[in-house]
């Protein structure tokens, strides 16, 4: 995964698979999108399909700028998002699976700002794409355990009451990615929200069904992970049933 801090240059990307025969899919956004990509291998697996990234580190997917500090970090991430949004018309994917953490905040802006402005930038991206006829699927952003600083040590430390480790609905992330998604009504974009496969009543808990769900506080195990493909399965493979029906 690409860190804006280093990234040079915009022709730096993407990771590219190259099965000519397999349906093309493309995995779009920062960690957070990235943490979604065993789900899609164990997908890609039955579904034969080739799986490109376009993955850095923070930087969210918008046409404005962000602001990380220094403007090289800053113009960067632009670039990249530049590039990113421009090829993925042109690239005809079968399916673009798309998702973000928006956190850092937008120059001169508050947090609130910055998410208003995310999501009318988020809109005009979701509406390039699916104009252009390219099936979207986007993963809403997972409850993220702000209060701890990492949950496999406090699993670790707390292995005879794992509860010790849960949280309340206030993990919950806001995301102005899907909160667009869910605002369209083209039948080329679709949002999947899986919170409820972390979170149950007013408790987002730490392990399930015996599996620790992050690696860290904020990015889910990849076993966790994989156990949601069900759910992102059903999703995918609708959103492209229905570009497939309108071809």
């Amino acid at each position: 995964m690409l860190d804006p801090r280093r990234l040079q240059r915009p022709e730096d990307l993407p990771l590219r698979a190259s099965d000519p025969k397999a349906k093309k899919v493309a995995l779009i956004g920062n960690s957070h999108a990235g943490h979604w990509l065993p789900a899609l291998e164990e997908i890609a697996k039955t579904e034969n399909w080739s799986i490109t990234t376009y993955l850095i580190s923070e930087c969210y997917t918008v046409d404005v700028m962000v602001d990380f500090g220094t403007p090289e970090r800053s113009q960067n991430c632009l670039d990249w998002n530049k590039k990113v949004i421009d090829e993925i018309p042109k690239d005809h994917y079968d399916l673009v699976v798309f998702s973000n953490r928006t956190w850092a905040k937008m120059p001169g802006k508050t947090r609130a700002q910055t998410w208003t402005a995310a999501g009318a930038a988020y809109t005009r991206v979701l509406t390039k794409w699916a104009d252009a006829g390219t099936p979207t699927l986007v993963l809403h952003d997972t409850p993220y355990a702000t209060e701890l600083k990492n949950v496999p040590d406090c699993v670790a430390a707390h292995l005879d009451d794992l509860s010790a480790c849960d949280g309340t609905r206030a993990r919950e992330q806001k995301d102005p990615l899907a909160d667009a998604a869910a605002r369209m009504s083209n039948p080329d974009v679709k949002m999947l929200d899986l919170t409820d496969r972390i979170c149950s009543g007013e408790t987002c808990y730490s392990v399930l069904g015996g599996v620790i769900v992050y690696f860290d506080r904020g990015h889910m195990s990849a076993t966790f992970a994989k156990s949601l493909t069900p759910d992102i399965k059903k999703a995918a493979l609708s959103v492209m049933a229905a570009r497939s029906g309108a071809k």
